[in-house]
Protein backbone atom coordinates (compact mmCIF):
# COMPACT_ATOMS: atom_id res chain seq x y z
CA UNK A 1 0.00 0.00 0.00
CA UNK A 2 2.18 2.68 -1.46
CA UNK A 3 -1.02 5.66 -0.38
CA UNK A 4 -0.49 6.81 2.44
CA UNK A 5 -3.67 8.27 2.81
CA UNK A 6 -5.18 4.59 2.57
CA UNK A 7 -2.59 3.71 4.91
CA UNK A 8 -3.87 6.06 7.00
CA UNK A 9 -7.53 5.33 7.07
CA UNK A 10 -6.28 1.34 7.61
CA UNK A 11 -4.51 2.02 10.65
CA UNK A 12 -7.33 4.68 12.28
CA UNK A 13 -9.98 1.56 11.75
CA UNK A 14 -7.17 -0.74 13.28
CA UNK A 15 -6.91 1.81 16.27
CA UNK A 16 -10.61 1.71 16.51
CA UNK A 17 -11.41 -1.97 16.46
CA UNK A 18 -13.44 -1.63 13.33
CA UNK A 19 -11.05 -4.05 11.90
CA UNK A 20 -10.50 -7.48 13.98
CA UNK A 21 -7.06 -8.16 15.06
CA UNK A 22 -7.63 -11.67 12.81
CA UNK A 23 -8.52 -9.85 9.92
CA UNK A 24 -5.62 -7.27 9.99
CA UNK A 25 -3.22 -9.70 8.08
CA UNK A 26 -5.47 -8.99 4.93
CA UNK A 27 -3.36 -7.94 1.98
CA UNK A 28 -2.81 -4.48 1.10
CA UNK A 29 -5.07 -5.11 -2.19
CA UNK A 30 -7.74 -6.30 -0.95
CA UNK A 31 -7.75 -3.42 1.41
CA UNK A 32 -7.42 -1.24 -1.08
CA UNK A 33 -10.22 -2.55 -3.23
CA UNK A 34 -12.64 -2.57 -0.28
CA UNK A 35 -11.77 0.86 0.67
CA UNK A 36 -11.99 2.27 -2.85
CA UNK A 37 -15.18 0.16 -3.18
CA UNK A 38 -18.29 1.23 -0.82
CA UNK A 39 -21.26 0.50 -1.26
CA UNK A 40 -23.60 3.72 -2.53
CA UNK A 41 -26.86 1.90 -2.64
CA UNK A 42 -26.92 1.10 0.92
CA UNK A 43 -24.27 1.87 2.73
CA UNK A 44 -25.66 0.60 6.10
CA UNK A 45 -24.60 -3.63 6.59
CA UNK A 46 -27.42 -3.67 9.08
CA UNK A 47 -29.70 -2.49 7.05
CA UNK A 48 -28.50 -4.34 3.78
CA UNK A 49 -28.46 -7.87 6.00
CA UNK A 50 -32.11 -7.05 7.26
CA UNK A 51 -33.60 -6.72 3.66
CA UNK A 52 -31.84 -9.50 2.50
CA UNK A 53 -33.12 -11.55 5.40
CA UNK A 54 -37.03 -10.16 4.38
CA UNK A 55 -36.41 -10.81 0.59
CA UNK A 56 -35.36 -14.34 1.62
CA UNK A 57 -38.37 -15.12 3.83
CA UNK A 58 -40.79 -13.67 1.60
CA UNK A 59 -39.18 -15.92 -0.97
CA UNK A 60 -39.68 -18.91 0.84
CA UNK A 61 -42.76 -18.00 1.94
CA UNK A 62 -44.36 -17.04 -2.02
CA UNK A 63 -42.57 -20.52 -3.08
CA UNK A 64 -44.24 -22.52 -0.37
CA UNK A 65 -47.74 -20.65 -1.10
CA UNK A 66 -47.22 -21.29 -4.92
CA UNK A 67 -46.50 -24.78 -4.61
CA UNK A 68 -49.54 -26.16 -1.99
CA UNK A 69 -51.55 -23.68 -3.98
CA UNK A 70 -50.95 -25.50 -7.24
CA UNK A 71 -50.82 -29.21 -5.54
CA UNK A 72 -53.72 -28.87 -4.04
CA UNK A 73 -57.50 -28.39 -5.43
CA UNK A 74 -59.12 -27.52 -2.08
CA UNK A 75 -58.64 -24.05 -2.87
CA UNK A 76 -57.50 -21.57 -5.47
CA UNK A 77 -55.46 -18.46 -4.27
CA UNK A 78 -53.75 -18.07 -7.70
CA UNK A 79 -54.85 -14.70 -8.22
CA UNK A 80 -52.78 -14.26 -4.93
CA UNK A 81 -49.75 -15.66 -5.28
CA UNK A 82 -49.15 -15.12 -8.99
CA UNK A 83 -48.45 -11.62 -8.26
CA UNK A 84 -47.29 -11.96 -5.06
CA UNK A 85 -44.66 -13.84 -6.61
CA UNK A 86 -44.02 -11.63 -9.59
CA UNK A 87 -43.06 -8.62 -6.74
CA UNK A 88 -40.82 -11.07 -4.49
CA UNK A 89 -38.97 -11.97 -8.08
CA UNK A 90 -38.85 -8.41 -8.99
CA UNK A 91 -37.48 -7.27 -5.45
CA UNK A 92 -35.02 -10.07 -4.84
CA UNK A 93 -33.79 -9.83 -7.61
CA UNK A 94 -33.19 -6.19 -7.99
CA UNK A 95 -31.41 -5.98 -4.48
CA UNK A 96 -28.99 -8.60 -6.07
CA UNK A 97 -28.15 -6.78 -8.98
CA UNK A 98 -28.31 -2.81 -7.06
CA UNK A 99 -26.89 -3.83 -3.45
CA UNK A 100 -25.08 -7.22 -3.08
CA UNK A 101 -23.48 -7.21 -6.39
CA UNK A 102 -21.45 -4.21 -6.06
CA UNK A 103 -20.09 -5.58 -2.96
CA UNK A 104 -18.84 -8.47 -3.82
CA UNK A 105 -14.70 -8.42 -5.21
CA UNK A 106 -14.22 -9.25 -8.34
CA UNK A 107 -11.37 -11.45 -8.18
Amino acid sequence: MTDPTRRARRDALIAAGAIPVDEIEATEEQFAYAVATPNVVVQNPTVRRIAGIVLGVASLLTSAAIVIDGSSPAFDISAITTPAGALVLFLAGAFQVGVTTPNVPRS
